[in-house]
Parts: C-alpha cells; sequence; structure tokens
C-alpha cells in the first residue's frame, strides 16, 4: 500500500486485508506519489490471474 495515502484511505485497505486474513506492506517511500493517477494498491500472485477486469471496484461494486 502506498504508505502517502491519508490514513483514512488507507486504513480502509488495511480493515479490508485484515478481514480477509491478506498480508500487506505499507511502502513510505519518497517514489511513492499521492497524484489522482497514481496506484494506491498493488496485488500480487504466485501465479497468473488472467482477469479482463482489474479495476477492484468494478469487480466487486458492493465494497464502495
Amino acid at each position: 500500500m502506498n504508505g502517502q495515502l491519508d490514513m483514512d484511505i488507507m486504513g480502509r485497505y488495511i480493515r479490508l486485508a485484515n478481514q480477509y486474513d491478506m498480508l500487506f506492506a505499507i511502502k513510505n517511500s519518497q517514489y511513492y506519489h499521492t497524484d489522482p493517477d497514481s496506484a494506491a494498491v498493488i496485488l500480487c500472485a504466485d501465479h497468473a490471474l488472467n482477469r479482463d477486469e482489474v479495476d477492484v471496484l468494478a469487480r466487486y461494486p458492493k465494497l464502495k
């Protein structure tokens, strides 16, 4: 997770990760930005997912 995000935004992701027992890391480097087009969260897997839709909120609208 981008550690440069506001805590209210990052807190939502932290709660979701904890709710689903997902490991996560918070990166606090000057290389992580909070511009509107900057990445907030990057999901990783040990295998290819091959998903047509990669927008998290589009795939899981109940998260809104």
